[in-house]
Parts: C-alpha cells; structure tokens; sequence
C-alpha cells in the first residue's frame, strides 16, 4: 500500500475538523445552542461564525490561486476585524452560521483537490505564507485554529478534559504530516498555548522547552503572544526566552 501523500493527509485533517465541530455541536444543550454572547464572551455560535469567517478567509485566497479574483484586504489589527465580525453575527440563527460553516468547509476541500502538489509545497510564491509552505496555512486556520475554538467552547461547558484530549490527538495528526524540527516545534508550541489558557503551566512550560528547542525561532513570537501571558512572571519561562 503506497504512503498517504501530504495533501490526502491534509484533506483528512480538514474533513475530521468539520467532523469535530458539528460533533460538538451535535451535543451541546439547546440552551447553549440558542444562547447569545458578549464581545468579551461568546456563545457557541460565535465561535463558529467567526471560525466560518477566517476559513472563509483561506477559501479565497486559494480560489484566487486558482485563477479567481483576490480577496477583499482587511483593515485594522486582527482583533477588530474579530470584534466585527461578532457583532455582523451575533444575531444571526445558529442554523444559518453552521449552514455557511459546512459550505465552506466543502468548497475547501473542492478547492484543496484542485491544487498541485507543488504549490502546496511552495514557500515563495505566496507573500501571505510569510516564507512558509502553503500546505502549513491551510492546517492552521481550517484544523487548528478551528479546533482552537471547539476547545474553547469544550472549556465553557466544563469539559476541559475533553479539550484537552482533543487539542492533544489533533497536534499529533498534524505533527505526522513533516518530520522537519520546525514544523515539530511549531505543533508543540501551539500545544503549549493550549495549556498555558487552561491553567497547566508546568505542562505548557514543558512543551515550550521541547518547542523553543526544535524551532528557536519561536522564542521572539513568544516574547509577545498573548495565549502566553499567564507564564510571563514565571521564572522558567523567563529562562526560556533568554536562552
């Protein structure tokens, strides 16, 4: 039997990311279904409207790869555009947000199927992969950051032990997709960031060894990451990050 190529194990990524966020939804409660968020505290439906936004984001941008028109540019930093796009959804039925989720998870993966080996591959072409491969976009913001926000809504149901289970099988499918040290370092940290939002900082200080040692590049980006902040006045995180 012939090994999986990246971009068959990058679909099967995308696909059980879709599957995790409508299993997650499947099984909340209708009164966590229907509930409405604060900008400062979401609902289960803002999480997902405003996953469907971002991956809506990735969609487009390989659409354009394909030969379609180039999104719309975003202004401001990231956190307005977030804040806007809670306040476009916050109203909006949780039927219409997870209709929209599935198509584009869809069209994804329409337009993954469309895509070259080689241009998954490619680190130069794309000013928006900042030197990186395409492949490492399209697992961040369809698998990862969506399973981010399935875990966040795990932790407000008070099942952390679930997140946890999750965010953990998730980094070891997406560490199997490149043995490079800096993809490796890059699945840990990530790992760690995980932790450090959920009250396990000596398990994210532990990830972030491992992390900061397989890809120091890193070191810089943690100096001012946010997920980290509740590690900051740690003395072995100081140690880290002065090396």
């Amino acid at each position: 039997m012939s090994k999986a190529s990246r971009k068959d194990r990058l679909r099967s990524l995308i696909e059980a990311s879709r599957q995790s966020i409508r299993d997650l939804w499947e099984d909340l409660p209708k009164e966590a279904q229907q509930a409405r968020g604060q900008i400062d505290h979401w609902a289960p439906k803002d999480h997902l409207a405003h996953v469907a936004f971002w991956d809506a984001r990735t969609l487009a941008r390989l659409k354009h790869i394909l030969g379609g028109p180039a999104p719309e540019a975003l202004e401001g930093h990231f956190q307005e555009t977030n804040e806007r796009v809670f306040r476009e959804h916050a109203t909006r039925p949780a039927s219409e947000i997870i209709s929209c989720l599935e198509t584009v998870y869809e069209d994804l993966l329409t337009a993954l199927d469309r895509l070259p080996d080689e241009t998954l591959e490619d680190r130069q072409r794309f000013p928006w992969t900042a030197g990186r491969p395409l492949w490492q976009s399209l697992v961040f913001t369809p698998v990862y950051h969506a399973i981010h926000h399935v875990c966040d809504v795990l932790a407000d149901q008070a099942k952390i032990e679930e997140a946890r289970a999750l965010q953990e099988e998730y980094a070891e499918r997406m560490a199997a997709l490149d043995p490079a040290s800096s993809w490796q370092g890059t699945v840990e940290y990530n790992l760690a960031c995980f932790y450090a939002l959920h009250n396990l900082p000596q398990t994210a200080l532990d990830c972030l060894a491992t992390a900061f040692s397989q890809n120091p590049d890193l070191i810089d980006w943690s100096k001012q990451d946010p997920d980290l902040d509740s590690l900051r006045s740690h003395p072995t995180f100081q140690a880290l990050i002065e090396g």
